[in-house]
C-alpha cells in the first residue's frame, strides 16, 4: 500500500482540476509554514541545541535538537491541517474519487460531518503523537518506531472522512476495518508521515497524500464493487439452474404421465382384443360343435 503514497504525488499533478483545488490554499499553507518555522527557530530549535549538547555531545545534539525541531513543526502542520485544510482536503479526496468513477458515492454522502479537531480519531491520532515523541531521542531507530507506532493512526485519520461520511460507518465498524487491514495502514502512515517532515515541503505532501489515501479508498470501492458482480453472477447462475431443474422435473413428470395414459390406453385395447377372441370363439363353438357335444345330443335323441 506503500506505493499509494507516490501515486497521489504523480496523481495530483496530472489533473487540473485537482490542481486548482489545492493552489491557492498550498500557497497560504507555506507562507503560514515559513513563518513559524522562522518563529520555531530561535525559540526552540537554538534552545535545545545547546541543552542536548551539553548533555551529550554537539556531534548528536545538533542533530537531534533538529529532528526534535522537525517534529514539532509536524505537529503544528498535522494542527493546520485538522482545523483550517479540513475541508479543502474533504473536496479533494471526493474529486478524486469522481475522476475514479465513483460520483454515486459522493453523492451519498453525509454533509453534517463534524470539525477535524473535534473527530475522534485526530483527537486519538495527536494524543499518540505527543506520547510517543520521546521515541525520538533514540537516534534512526526511535524515529522508525515512532512513524510505525502512528502510521496506523495517521492513515486512519486521512481516511475518517471516507469512513465517515461516504461509507457511513460507525466507530467500531471503522476500527475493526483498520485492525483487517493493519499492514497497508501502517506501511502508507509511515510513509506519508516522513514526507510531511520535510520542512516546507510538507506542506505539499499534506495534500498528495490526501490524494493517495483517495486513490487506496478509489481501488477498494473498484474492489467492492467486483466482488458484488460476481455474488450477482452466481446467484443468477444458481437460479438458472433452480429453472432449468424445475423445467426438467415438469418435462419428466409430464413424460411419465403420458406414458402412464399410453400405458392405460395398451390396457384397455388389450381388454377389448380379449372381449373380442372370447365372442369369436362363442360364435366359433356354436357354428362348428365338437365330437362331445355331437355324442350329448345323440344319447339326448335315443332317450
Amino acid at each position: 500500500m506503500a506505493h499509494y503514497v507516490i501515486q497521489g504525488f504523480y496523481y495530483l499533478f496530472r489533473h487540473k482540476t485537482l490542481l486548482k483545488t489545492v493552489l491557492c490554499p498550498l500557497l497560504w499553507s507555506i507562507l503560514f509554514i515559513v513563518c513559524v518555522f522562522c518563529v520555531l527557530l530561535p525559540l526552540v530549535f537554538i534552545p535545545q541545541a545547546f541543552f542536548l549538547s551539553t548533555v551529550m555531545s554537539p556531534f548528536l545534539g545538533i542533530p537531534l535538537a533538529f529532528l526534535l525541531a522537525l517534529l514539532e513543526l509536524f505537529l503544528v502542520v498535522t494542527i493546520f491541517a485538522a482545523v483550517v485544510l479540513l475541508s479543502i482536503t474533504d473536496k479533494l479526496f471526493d474529486q478524486v474519487l469522481i475522476l475514479r468513477g465513483h460520483a454515486d458515492l459522493v453523492a451519498a454522502s453525509n454533509d453534517s460531518a463534524c470539525c477535524g479537531c473535534c473527530s475522534i480519531v485526530s483527537v486519538m491520532h495527536f494524543v499518540i503523537t505527543i506520547c510517543t515523541l520521546p521515541l525520538n531521542l533514540i537516534p534512526v531507530v526511535g524515529t522508525v518506531i515512532w512513524l510505525f507506532i502512528n502510521g496506523r493512526c495517521y492513515t486512519w485519520d486521512l481516511h475518517s472522512h471516507y469512513h465517515k461520511e461516504l461509507k457511513h460507518r460507525s466507530f467500531n465498524a471503522q476500527r475493526q476495518f483498520v485492525k483487517k487491514h493493519w499492514y497497508g495502514y501502517h506501511m502508507f502512515g509511515m510513509q506519508a508521515m516522513a514526507l510531511e517532515l520535510i520542512p516546507l515541503a510538507n506542506v505539499l505532501f499534506i495534500y498528495t497524500n490526501c490524494v493517495g489515501a483517495a486513490l487506496w479508498a478509489a481501488d477498494m470501492e473498484d474492489k467492492l464493487l467486483q466482488e458484488n458482480k460476481e455474488e450477482d453472477n452466481d446467484r443468477g447462475g444458481d437460479t438458472e439452474k433452480e429453472e432449468s431443474g424445475k423445467f426438467r422435473h415438469c418435462d419428466f413428470s409430464q413424460a411419465q404421465s403420458h406414458n402412464y395414459q399410453e400405458s392405460n390406453s395398451i390396457s384397455k385395447a388389450q381388454s377389448q382384443r380379449y372381449v373380442g377372441s372370447s365372442k369369436i370363439c362363442e360364435t366359433h363353438n356354436e357354428s362348428h360343435p365338437t365330437e362331445e357335444t355331437k355324442l350329448k345330443s345323440e344319447n339326448q335323441e335315443k332317450n
